[in-house]
């Protein structure tokens, strides 16, 4: 599904950014471990086990109401049948 993917991928993007203000930004090395760490992380579960922990967070940001369900009509795939 397209929406929880994007999300999740601007979460990423957002943790990179935040991992290069730490260490070039503020000199605070270990912070920017810390993020990189938990990139890391969040890769090798999606990697290995399947698990995106970005659409993990959208799902539960759509039952809390802060995303509209509008937001994931685009999610629901509906095979076509073909008539030939």
């Amino acid at each position: 599904p397209g929406p929880p993917k994007r999300f999740a991928q601007s979460v990423g993007l957002a943790f990179s950014v935040a991992a290069m203000i730490f260490h070039f930004g503020l000199n605070s090395t270990d912070a920017a471990r810390i993020v990189i760490s938990v990139i890391t992380l969040f890769a090798f579960l999606e990697s290995a086990l399947g698990f995106c922990f970005g659409c993990y967070v959208f799902i539960r940001l759509m039952n809390w109401g802060f995303i509209p369900e509008s937001v994931c009509r685009e999610c629901i795939f509906e095979p076509r049948v073909s008539t030939d």
